[in-house]
């Protein structure tokens, strides 16, 4: 991400799953983490979520 320019992002996804796609046809790809940061793929505003603080493992966040 980091040596791409943001046209170069979709590019770089293709050459990774693109043996995986099938041809002619449209595929939702779900991405997360960095790909929604300000030097991402696109910028992703952040969101409030109403969590409790934990000390440890996983956590169910509400309404997601």
């Amino acid at each position: 991400m980091g040596t791409l320019a943001r046209d170069g992002f979709e590019p770089a996804l293709l050459r990774l799953v693109g043996d995986h796609l099938q041809d002619g046809s449209v595929t939702p790809v779900i991405c997360c983490g960095m790909v929604g940061a300000r030097q991402g793929w696109i910028e992703a505003a952040y969101q409030t979520v109403s969590v409790l603080a934990t000390t440890g493992g996983a956590v169910r966040v509400a309404g997601v």
